[in-house]
């Protein structure tokens, strides 16, 4: 029988609640004094590079196809996705694929209530994969980290533990605590009445490039999210 190291509902949902209670442990730490404050700035770096990686690779990149760059990027934003512990790159792609296909209507594979923030779960999915998923399915790469996400994550938590503890909390932990809160909350707030919203102001608070949200569902094929948006910025820079 093969082991199941891949991103499940029911792991990701521990995950979630494991790691979002973990942010006020990570600056309670900080504010008696057992962590320095530069602590936190690693958490928010490690966080936005998970965040890029997910909104540049994960969604403009694997999922729309709207620009080319250097496989050692594609390498590095599937990584970095798998440690959000959100998804693979297969099933991200998979989900939001739907969505668009689906959006606001009871096919639709987003959950939208605020349980959403600690019980992860989506609509049952269709069993007819889109040509970009089958196409992500059969490149190893994709595969490798599809099949053993939960392998990476604990050999990155593992490397990270044996050369600081605390690197484990503020490079790892708190950083997916920081992606499921900002996540969930645009999964529950850019989708209202039965129709996407664009927040821009969300932007200059949850900075990931995806309050545009309206205006992304009626043009897939772009890249540019606007100007407060740090992957645009980034996809000029790596972009063939």
């Amino acid at each position: 029988m093969k082991l199941n190291l891949s991103i499940t509902p029911a792991n990701q949902t521990v995950a979630a609640c494991i790691s979002q209670l973990s942010v006020p442990v990570g600056f309670g730490l900080i504010l008696v004094g057992a962590a320095q404050p530069l602590w936190l700035l690693t958490s928010i770096v490690m966080y936005m590079a998970m965040q890029l990686s997910v909104t540049v690779g994960c969604h403009r990149l694997f999922t729309h196809k709207t620009f080319e760059c250097h496989r050692f990027w594609h390498w590095i934003f599937a990584f970095l996705t798998v440690l959000t512990w959100q998804a693979s790159t297969v099933s991200w792609v998979h989900v939001h694929s739907i969505h668009h296909a689906h959006a606001d209507t009871n096919k639709d594979s987003h959950i939208t209530n605020w349980s959403f923030l600690f019980i992860k779960k989506y609509r049952t999915l269709t069993n007819k994969h889109s040509r970009v998923v089958a196409l992500l399915a059969k490149d190893p790469m994709h595969l490798f980290f599809h099949n053993y996400a939960l392998l990476v994550i604990l050999a990155t938590s593992l490397v990270f533990f044996a050369i600081n503890p605390l690197l484990l909390l503020y490079g790892l932990i708190l950083p997916m605590g920081y992606y499921f809160i900002t996540t969930g909350l645009h999964q529950i707030l850019s989708h209202r009445d039965g129709t996407p919203r664009n927040l821009p102001w969300f932007e200059l608070v949850f900075p990931m490039g995806e309050w545009i949200h309206a205006d992304h569902h009626k043009a897939p094929s772009s890249w540019d999210f606007g100007r407060y948006d740090l992957g645009t910025y980034l996809i000029k820079w790596i972009r063939k």
